[in-house]
């Protein structure tokens, strides 16, 4: 692959594309490099909301969440209770729901 012209960053992504044949390790690795973005919206790098490193640091985090998730959907699988209407907004396939709120 192309060597000349390649800031430190892009040697150092490619470095790790070729070190790590785990998808999981690459994905971390990026999400170091490149930061979180905004878990709403369309910034791809920065300091969003979240800090989705914590689900590598702590990865009970996620199984807690996917716990939670399950629940609600149990017990509100059309997220019609007063409770889950932002969470029924969110998911809805289109349009800027955060403004409804």
């Amino acid at each position: 692959m192309a060597t000349e012209g390649l800031n430190e960053e892009s040697l150092s992504r490619l470095k790790i594309l070729v070190e790590n044949h785990d998808g999981f390790l690459i994905a971390q690795k990026d999400l170091e490099i490149r930061g979180q973005g905004e878990l709403m919206g369309t910034m791809q790098a920065g300091t969003g909301e979240l800090d989705f490193n914590d689900v590598f640091r702590e990865p009970e985090l996620l199984n807690t969440a996917k716990r939670e998730a399950a629940q609600v959907m149990a017990s509100d699988p059309d997220l019609s209770a007063p409770e889950n209407v932002i969470l029924r907004r969110l998911l809805e396939p289109t349009g800027d729901h955060l403004t409804d709120f």
